[in-house]
């Protein structure tokens, strides 16, 4: 497997490109870990919503994109969440929703074919401010 680029690397690649271009360089989260996490972080800021991506969570492990408080948004792929991983990941879960998490796990399909009822769900939660609280964990 090749290792990631730097940002570095990307800025000098991507050097001279139009203005669009260089703006969405401006928008690069070194700690992101997937590409359908990068979108997913890039298609929420239009409707202005705060993510962080990988916070580390005591007794569940680092998620993907936190939204608020509480709510979790792991990026999943068939390459990497399944099988073993898949077993993780609801263990992950359980937790999670023990420790007063809620988390929506979507995958490559659903940001790049089904974004729409992707992003309302995001906004239901936000806006029912499911992603505020005290948790548990």
């Amino acid at each position: 497997m090749t290792e990631p680029h730097t940002e570095q690397e990307l800025r000098e690649v991507f050097d001279g490109a139009p203005q669009r271009v260089q703006r969405l360089l401006n928008g690069l989260d070194p700690a992101a870990q997937s590409g359908t996490e990068s979108v997913t972080r890039h298609r929420l800021r239009p409707a202005n919503i705060q993510v962080r991506s990988q916070v580390t969570i005591a007794e569940v492990g680092t998620a993907d994109l936190l939204v608020g408080d509480r709510l979790i948004v792991e990026c999943d792929s068939d390459r990497y969440h399944n099988g073993e991983q898949r077993k993780v990941d609801a263990r992950r879960d359980r937790k999670s929703t023990i420790g007063g998490y809620h988390v929506l796990r979507i995958d490559y399909s659903d940001v790049t074919y089904d974004w729409d009822t992707v992003l309302a769900d995001i906004i239901d939660m936000v806006r029912s401010r499911r992603h505020r609280g005290r948790t548990r964990v």
